[in-house]
């Protein structure tokens, strides 16, 4: 299993990144990720429709899980992508430029969002 990773260059830059999420047998529950880190806060978001979010950073490290609709992301390098449901982030530039975020028209997005250290 991948997730995607959003991270800052050395110059400020943000760049996607796919990442091997490690997984272990779990002897009878089948197989658990590694630690993914402590988590200091926990929450779900429903953003609406049309939302359009310019260039902005992480406010900190935080893994995005989505629950419904679709979350579309530019980095600062222009590369875009479309994450949905069951799809997984980690974001990470936390400094530089950031990144843009925006939903579609076809309705909200909802994540669980949770921040770690």
């Amino acid at each position: 299993m991948e997730i995607t990773r959003v991270y800052t260059d050395s110059n400020g830059n943000s760049h996607f990144e796919q990442v091997p999420l490690n997984m272990e047998d779990s002897n009878n529950f089948g197989y658990i990720s590694n630690d993914l880190g402590r988590v200091v806060k926990t929450y779900v978001q429903n953003t609406l429709p049309h939302h359009n979010f310019d260039l902005h950073r992480a406010p900190a490290k935080m893994y995005i899980t989505i629950l419904e609709g679709e979350l579309h992301v530019e980095v600062s390098s222009g590369e875009k992508r479309v994450f949905g449901k069951g799809e997984m982030l980690c974001l990470e530039d936390v400094s530089g430029k950031g990144h843009k975020s925006k939903t579609t028209e076809k309705g909200s997005q909802v994540s669980l969002i949770m921040e770690v250290e």
